[in-house]
């Protein structure tokens, strides 16, 4: 990716840290945590959510397709992330739905995610510096695509033809993709927390990639 990172409205001690940033992270996080009973330290009744970001730059792909190289039709185009392995709750049996940005973000430098005291854009109320999401938490545009996990190790691997094609056809502007939790989870389920690799991983092999084939 050119970019990634992920958002969220979650924050330790009770108290949501909207204006956190962790545009550095090598480790993108999704999530739903179940809301509190009643409002209580600055939590409000509704689950805790963290929203990955990521995007590709497709003009190799449009050169290869303009010279001929490539058809310019007729190509699979495939999500690939790696999952982390990490000592915290995964969820199971669960959907991640994934969807064009419909804005655009800056990714930032922000890195703590023990206490979130790193703050910036994009974060869960703004895109950039002085441009809030439409919808907090970010939101998305055109064809939707999903992928079922049943134990929770499982890593991305899904088709996003339907997303990458209105991109090149300038059916959509390319802001990336948007990856989170089901909307059509009930907001009292918790589904913890699922870990992928991120662009800045140590690990080579496992950072995220789109493929053509």
């Amino acid at each position: 990716p050119q970019r990634d990172t992920f958002i969220t409205n979650y924050g330790p001690a009770n108290v949501r840290k909207t204006g956190s940033n962790f545009g550095s992270c090598e480790i993108l996080h999704t999530f739903r945590v179940a809301p509190l009973s009643g409002s209580a330290g600055g939590f409000a009744a509704t689950a805790s959510l963290g929203n990955i970001l990521t995007k590709f730059d497709l003009s190799p792909i449009q050169v290869m397709t303009a010279s001929l190289l490539a058809p310019s039709s007729g190509i699979v185009y495939r999500l690939r992330m790696t999952d982390t392995i990490h000592d915290q709750t995964k969820p199971t049996s669960f959907d991640l739905s994934l969807q064009a940005v419909s804005q655009d973000w800056d990714e930032g430098i922000g890195h703590d995610v023990d206490n979130f005291s790193d703050l910036g854009v994009a974060n869960w109320e703004k895109a950039k510096s002085n441009v809030y999401w439409t919808s907090a938490g970010a939101s998305g545009s055109g064809p939707i695509v999903s992928q079922h996990f049943d134990t929770g190790h499982e890593n991305i691997d899904v088709d996003v033809s339907s997303i990458v094609n209105a991109w090149l056809t300038g059916g959509l502007p390319n802001y990336g993709f948007l990856i989170k939790m089901s909307a059509s989870d009930p907001d009292y389920t918790d589904r913890y927390i699922k870990m992928f690799h991120g662009r800045e991983t140590f690990f080579k092999d496992k950072r995220p990639h789109l493929e053509a084939e």
